[in-house]
């Protein structure tokens, strides 16, 4: 395990889950000595409506965990990341040819007899799992780093009820690009702060747009991902944003 662990929320097929992962191995996978991929599922007993796990859980699943990465996590077999929908949790190691995976997880949930479960482990030389369906793709990147800000600004003690200017930045390899990206998103009510032409810091061409918008948790990726899309389909990158803390005694 490394340091770098995230999550995000997803849905497929009409149903809500979320994945944790640890994106610190990103940039080494697919570790030498590890050919194999274990995956432990475990039932909730509590799960949420929505087939998530439960504050009332809480307290079990992350005993559990604990006890996964003490005694499961180590040279022969490495954890990387957990999966939860429709009431339940999936855990997933990478092991070494020799590992025994049946038997280690009997072993560990034998500490925990209310929990019913399954395990399998299959030959995954290249980290398949990893990589298609565990880390995240650009726009779940997007939404934890959207994440990452508004968490920065309660730190702070924005309440992130306000609206405020929020501006945004992308980058391109022409002006054409920029300006129709421009163009594309002032008709979402995004007026153009400033543009750039490539200078000696950066090849590339840049734009500042900005909107008032309230970064609230729960809105902010509707704000940014159609920006993200205009970028992209202009073979752009769209760059994140920033505005002012509003703090609530400046609202009161």
């Amino acid at each position: 395990m490394t340091d770098t662990w995230d999550f995000y929320f997803f849905e497929h097929a009409g149903a809500m889950g979320s994945i944790f992962v640890d994106l610190g191995l990103e940039a080494d996978a697919p570790l030498a000595g590890y050919p194999r991929v274990g995956r432990l599922s475990v039932d909730m007993r509590q799960p949420r409506p929505d087939g998530l796990s439960s504050n009332e859980e809480y307290p079990q699943l992350v005993a559990l965990e604990d006890a996964l990465k003490h005694q499961l996590d180590g040279e022969s077999s490495r954890y990387v990341g957990r999966n939860t929908a429709q009431g339940c949790r999936d855990f997933y190691f990478y092991l070494d040819a020799g590992t025994d995976w049946t038997a280690r997880v009997a072993g560990l949930m034998a500490l925990f007899p209310n929990y019913s479960f399954r395990c399998e482990a299959w030959d995954d030389p290249d980290w398949d799992a990893y990589f298609t369906f565990l880390l995240p793709d650009l726009g779940q990147r997007h939404s934890i780093s959207n994440r990452h800000v508004c968490e920065a600004l309660q730190s702070h003690g924005d309440l992130l009820e306000q609206a405020r200017e929020i501006d945004h930045w992308a980058y391109f390899a022409s002006a054409a690009a920029r300006d129709a990206f421009v163009a594309r998103v002032a008709a979402m009510g995004f007026a153009l702060r400033h543009a750039w032409d490539p200078d000696e810091d950066s090849e590339h061409y840049a734009a500042q747009v900005f909107r008032s918008d309230v970064p609230a948790l729960d809105h902010i990726d509707a704000v940014t991902h159609p920006l993200l899309d205009a970028a992209l389909e202009l073979d752009g990158d769209y760059d994140g944003w920033e505005c002012v803390v509003v703090k609530a005694d400046a609202v009161a």
